[in-house]
């Protein structure tokens, strides 16, 4: 039984490397076999008169619900997973957090089979992460926008006049790859005033 997830609000917590606190959402998706049917249905008996699958999701969603996000909160500090690395650590993530919840769902006989985080919700627009992103603007790191829409927070850490590509660096060092054309209006102008900035103080080499 496979089933997509997302949290129903954000998760809160003292960010662990920087010390300020946090929100952040998250969604994936878990699979699900029942090893004993007995325990399940003495379990859900009485709360339910229809065992339908789509009921059955709707169920143990909302068991996954009121565990994983304390143990999201557990993870980061038992990991030291600061928010910056979130996204490169989400393997750990999410065998951690299954094997905190595999407990729970043996409890109504069944096996956690596979638990993925595949998406972190960060806090953009969170008073505390904005004032401490603020701090990282000054070592050239500020807001990209693509074209279509998506933002990220990171600093121009290559430009290839040749192909027009760019890589940008997250603050955790995870280089994105990119082209001037996938940028906005905006973010393409700034692009090439950098590159028109550079060349006027030093000779061409092809790189920012």
């Amino acid at each position: 039984m496979a089933i997509r997830w997302g949290t129903d609000s954000k998760v809160q917590y003292v960010e662990p490397t920087y010390k300020f606190p946090i929100s952040i959402g998250a969604s994936g998706e878990m699979a699900l076999s029942v090893n004993d049917s007995r325990k399940l249905l003495v379990k859900l008996v009485g709360t339910e008169r229809v065992l339908d699958r789509q009921q059955l999701i709707t169920y143990f969603r909302s068991i996954l619900m009121t565990k994983v996000k304390t143990y999201m909160a557990q993870t980061m500090r038992a990991n030291a997973i600061n928010i910056f690395e979130i996204d490169e650590n989400l393997e750990t993530f999410s065998v951690d957090i299954k094997e905190r919840l595999i407990p729970d769902f043996l409890d109504y006989g069944v096996d956690l089979k596979r638990f993925y985080v595949t998406t972190i919700v960060k806090p953009d627009g969170d008073p505390q992460y904005e004032k401490f992103k603020e701090t990282l603007i000054p070592k050239g790191y500020r807001t990209w926008t693509g074209a279509n829409g998506n933002t990220l927070f990171a600093k121009l850490s290559r430009y290839s006049e040749k192909d027009q590509a760019i890589w940008l660096q997250e603050f955790d060092g995870h280089q994105n790859k990119t082209s001037l054309r996938s940028l906005s209006e905006e973010d393409r102008k700034w692009v090439l005033d950098q590159k028109a900035a550079r060349k006027a103080s030093a000779p061409a080499t092809g790189r920012l």
